[in-house]
């Protein structure tokens, strides 16, 4: 077991101790969503205790709310937004900037560890010169503000609805510079990989879309080594050079990812409720 609790979990203590006590975290720590959170924990770290699967369980329903307040200040704080995400350190870009920079469309993966529109805000002054389309959940209480926040960044909102992928692939087959970014899964099938040393049923869009279009693929992730947060970019999952073999296994490289970083720090990755519906 990897996780580190340094010195940034003793100062988030006090936060942690007050957030516990909101009556919605309280339901669903006392609910289904905790229930499957500890079951995923013991399947996937079966040397982990009892004390150890609740209190991972606790701090990932706290990462889950802290995602969600950072999404509502970030739309919510209009041209301040980008102004804010600036402070958010940037690091690997170099692993990845002839493609960023490069004329060639992109499809760009990111995992469920973070605020994934702040992260985007974030690397947008990265992506200048690029049309963005974001694919995102079709309803839920963000939705609207997701759009405005996309709107005002000049992005296209694109709602996760059975139509969603056949559009962006005539995006990505059409414009030279289209990049796409997942803000949801989104799975009209599924496709079997290998995770946390497990046989799983991961969605298989990234797969559907990038067979399709033949783009280069690349890998962004929020983390937080320490105290403060920041976005690290991954090397290419897939290029256009890749070979056949190569570019069928991109679902399987991007989950070859994810394992090491859920690893280190399980209570991050928000969607340990999902883990057990999807093995073998």
């Amino acid at each position: 077991m990897a996780t580190r609790y340094d010195l940034a979990w003793i100062f988030l203590r006090p936060w942690a101790i007050f957030v516990d006590r909101l009556p919605r975290l309280r339901a669903l720590r006392m609910g289904t969503d905790g229930a499957k959170i500890r079951s995923a924990l013991a399947i996937a770290f079966p040397d982990m205790n009892e004390k150890q699967r609740v209190r991972l369980m606790r701090a990932n329903l706290r990462q889950r709310a802290y995602n969600v307040a950072l999404t509502l200040l970030v739309t919510g704080l209009g041209p301040l937004a980008v102004w804010f995400a600036r402070a958010i350190p940037i690091v690997d870009r170099e692993l990845v900037s002839a493609l960023l920079e490069g004329d060639r469309p992109l499809l760009l993966v990111s995992f469920h560890t973070g605020p994934i529109y702040l992260m985007l805000v974030a690397i947008w002054r990265g992506l200048a010169g690029r049309k963005v389309f974001v694919m995102h959940q079709d309803g839920g209480f963000l939705f609207r503000e997701i759009e405005r926040l996309l709107q005002r960044l000049g992005a296209e909102s694109v709602p996760n609805t059975p139509m969603a992928v056949r559009g962006l692939i005539r995006h990505l087959r059409g414009n030279d510079r289209a990049t796409v970014l997942f803000g949801c899964d989104y799975a009209p099938g599924t496709q079997i990989v290998s995770f946390m040393g497990r046989r799983f049923r991961a969605a298989d869009g990234l797969r559907l879309m990038r067979d399709a279009s033949g783009v280069d693929v690349i890998c962004v992730v929020w983390e937080r080594p320490g105290l403060f947060p920041r976005v690290r970019f991954v090397r290419p999952l897939a290029t256009a050079g890749d070979s056949p073999e190569q570019a069928a296994r991109v679902v399987q490289r991007a989950f070859d990812e994810l394992a090491p970083i859920v690893a280190q720090a399980p209570h991050r990755w928000t969607a340990w409720e999902t883990f057990v519906d999807r093995l073998l």
